[in-house]
């Protein structure tokens, strides 16, 4: 079966190659008469198709051209920073200082405000109260003081009756006052008196000795001439001892009159010691007092100058000039919390900026003074174009972004600040829009982007296990 088959296909090649022989012997066949060769000639005869190798021909120059466009040809390598629309002076946010009740709303969301406008009043009930409080203590307080120098100083206590203590405060402080000046000036009276008590006694013990040393002196005299006496025979021996015995007992008492003046001089320094304790102890709780109630006065006046802040700041004003946003408060009686957002003043006739953040890996490659091109969200850039800006700040240091990672914040500012839009409709940038910062780094060869791969595959490849 193998070798007829063969066999047929060698004498079908045989009887093409001839005729094939013959009709390129013979003119060229029409189409028409192509039409009744058979198949396997009409298609050996029919002259190839021009459009294939017009279309290699084609794509060859195509891709001629583009290897040459993208060794020659630059574009523009740009990095990407997402951010948003915000006025040149920054929104002021405007909070709550502390806890309170909405007593009045004085503006609406759009109101225009001046600097210093009323804003919103908060219920000054509580804050009034302590602040009523804070300044009886206060008042207290300097009372007492005064009277403490008065005390310390030994000056009459005579606190002006005009002036604004409180009355009962006034009189409390005038009773203690001559209280502790009554106890003091009795205890100082004991003490006193037995300073003097002890200096009489020394004195009357003094003059008792002055006198016994005198009686001594002629006890001794009257003792040595009744010796000399006796020893000639002319008293007896009985009046001799008679006069001895008296010089001794003059002699003892000298002694113990001596002693006497001891005990008195100690007495008197004990006097005078509990003397100078007493005035000493005055002193030192005087201070003591004196020390505490300027400090519990320091404490009350820091809480007053709290509760005067906290009592100017119930009223709400506008820092700048602007227009209010985003209002968060509507109900008269509502309670705000401290650092609370009551709303937002956008700056009046505030020139738009754009903040960006652009990301770790591109800011080797940032700096002020480069141009980039701002695609804002609401408005299609394929429809409505970008806007054209400028870099004029970069951030020192980065930030810590929970989503992006570290990145650094940037400031762009625009040419325009507005989009035109069919039927000569202006829309000018707001606050808050979103926005695409495509920053302009370099230009960069079109074959760069596509050599790039390859070429960090490679190095990579060559170090990786």
């Amino acid at each position: 079966m193998r070798l007829i088959t063969f066999d047929w296909f060698k004498r079908l090649r045989k009887s093409i190659k001839s005729t094939q022989e013959k009709v390129a012997a013979s003119e060229k066949l029409s189409k028409d008469e192509l039409e009744f060769l058979p198949a396997a000639l009409e298609v050996v005869q029919t002259p190839p198709s021009p459009v294939g190798r017009l279309t290699a021909w084609l794509l060859i120059a195509l891709f001629s051209i583009a290897v040459v466009w993208s060794c020659v040809g630059h574009v523009d390598e740009v990095a990407i920073a997402q951010g948003k629309v915000i006025p040149s002076g920054y929104t002021k946010t405007i909070q709550a200082f502390d806890t309170g009740v909405v007593k009045a709303i004085h503006v609406k969301d759009g109101s225009k405000v001046q600097p210093g406008d009323v804003l919103i009043e908060m219920d000054t009930t509580f804050t009034t109260a302590d602040f009523t409080r804070l300044l009886k203590e206060q008042a207290y307080y300097q009372l007492e003081i005064k009277r403490l120098i008065a005390e310390q100083t030994g000056q009459p206590f005579v606190p002006d009756p005009d002036s604004a203590f409180n009355p009962q405060d006034l009189l409390f402080q005038l009773q203690y006052y001559r209280s502790r000046m009554a106890e003091y000036q009795a205890k100082a009276a004991t003490a006193q008196q037995a300073v003097n008590q002890a200096q009489a006694a020394i004195e009357t013990a003094q003059a008792a000795k002055q006198k016994l040393t005198l009686q001594l002196e002629i006890a001794i005299d009257k003792e040595s001439k009744m010796e000399k006496l006796t020893e000639v025979g002319a008293v007896g021996q009985f009046q001799y001892l008679d006069y001895k015995e008296k010089r001794n007992n003059i002699q003892q008492d000298l002694v113990s009159q001596t002693s006497d003046i001891a005990k008195a001089n100690y007495a008197l320094l004990q006097s005078i010691e509990s003397l100078n304790n007493i005035v000493s102890e005055r002193e030192n709780d005087i201070m003591s007092k004196l020390v505490e109630s300027r400090h519990q006065l320091q404490a009350v006046e820091e809480e007053l100058r709290k509760a005067e802040e906290k009592d100017r700041r119930s009223t709400v004003t506008s820092p700048i000039a602007g227009t209010v946003q985003q209002l968060a408060v509507h109900t008269v009686g509502g309670v705000v919390t401290p650092a609370q957002a009551l709303m937002l003043v956008v700056p009046e006739d505030a020139q738009m900026e754009i903040e960006a953040w652009v990301a770790n890996k591109d800011i080797g490659f940032v700096y002020g003074g480069q141009n980039a091109e701002i695609k804002v969200e609401t408005f299609n850039f394929q429809k409505y174009g970008t806007l054209d800006a400028t870099l004029v700040e970069i951030s020192s240091d980065a930030v810590d972004d929970k989503d992006k990672g570290l990145v650094y914040r940037a400031l762009f500012r625009t040419n325009l600040n507005y989009f035109s839009l069919a039927n000569d409709r202006t829309v000018y940038l707001s606050p808050g829009m979103a926005v695409i910062a495509e920053i302009k780094t370099r230009k960069k060869r079109i074959i760069e982007y596509f050599m790039d791969p390859f070429i960090k595959y490679r190095s990579e490849g060559l170090r990786e296990r």
